[in-house]
């Protein structure tokens, strides 16, 4: 169904595979999920969103809003989220709580001042460099050294974290509680999603490292190279494609006008401006029989716009007309 959650342009909104969180006309911050709309709060200095959460700040004050109820954090505090992530740091002592879903770890004290160099919140997967720029992780609310300090980039996904390591020049990569060494040399790019990480090497070889396993794709550069979720896209030469679950797909012989990917899904428009989806590998093409424009993909939503401004959405392979 379509719903109207408000008659007047809202002022920012942020989609969740849980809710829609939005901020109206007005300035208040609101949800709407379930097919009801809920107000969080008149007042907020700044708000994030996680998977099926909101972190917001007035006053000082710390709030975490759920399962529609809101619950004060702390005061005098800061807090961020991403996915399933909650960061706060708390004052005065700056204790540092990463909460992962519904489990809390103190990662240390003195934050701001001593401990806690730079950090990174990808999935599930907290990474941090401490005092002594060495490199850790909290992962499945266990904390882990990677054994390397002064890293060169580091970045991650759901269960992966890859780094470079500035001492011998290894490319290396955490994942699911085991050390890969996956170069000798650091390769000239890399591009993390989950389980996944895809690089070009030191030599140009284009290879992707996926579940404990690098298979190399290709002696040549991929150009137009995405990496998210589960998925991979590229082109090599005129080929569009795409890598999941270790296998690699060519789905056309031109880069798409307009595409987008999230979760295990890709869809795009044809060259005859059609609708085409990749889900769980498996391609379908002609999904309209008009062209479409405005792509845009969200979570398992699809909307389309086909005629002069008649909105579609694709859910669970049935359209529907707004």
């Amino acid at each position: 169904m379509f719903w109207e959650a408000e008659n007047l342009k809202v002022n920012d909104f942020k989609v969740t595979r849980h809710f829609v969180v939005y901020v109206s006309n007005d300035e208040k911050l609101k949800a709407f999920y379930g097919g009801k709309k809920k107000l969080i709060t008149e007042y907020f200095d700044y708000y994030h969103v996680g998977e099926d959460f909101v972190v917001y700040e007035y006053a000082k004050h710390v709030y975490l809003f759920r399962s529609g109820i809101t619950t004060e954090i702390c005061d005098w505090c800061k807090a961020d989220a991403r996915d399933s992530i909650l960061r706060v740091i708390k004052q005065p002592g700056s204790i540092l709580e990463i909460t992962l879903r519904d489990t809390t770890v103190e990662i240390s004290r003195e934050v701001e001042t001593t401990t806690i160099r730079t950090y990174r919140m990808e999935k599930n997967m907290f990474s941090w460099t401490d005092a002594g720029y060495n490199l850790k992780l909290l992962w499945k609310n266990e904390i882990w050294d990677m054994g390397v300090d002064h890293p060169g980039k580091w970045q991650g996904g759901a269960n992966i974290l890859v780094w470079t390591d500035n001492f011998d020049q290894n490319f290396k990569c955490f994942y699911n509680g085991m050390i890969y060494d996956l170069e000798s040399q650091i390769p000239k790019y890399s591009y993390t999603s989950d389980n996944t990480v895809a690089y070009l090497d030191y030599n140009g070889n284009f290879k992707i490292f996926y579940k404990g396993k690098t298979q190399q794709i290709s002696q040549f550069e991929p150009t137009n190279l995405i990496a998210r979720d589960n998925l991979v896209s590229y082109m090599m030469g005129n080929q569009f494609k795409v890598f999941y679950d270790g296998k690699e797909y060519e789905l056309e012989n031109y880069l798409p006008k307009s595409y987008g990917m999230i979760q295990s899904q890709l869809v795009y428009m044809d060259y005859y401006e059609k609708l085409a989806i990749f889900s769980a590998g498996e391609l379908k093409r002609n999904l309209t029989t008009e062209k479409i424009r405005d792509l845009s993909l969200f979570h398992d939503v699809v909307l389309y716009t086909t005629g002069i401004n008649t909105v579609n959405a694709l859910w669970e392979g049935k359209a529907y007309v707004y």
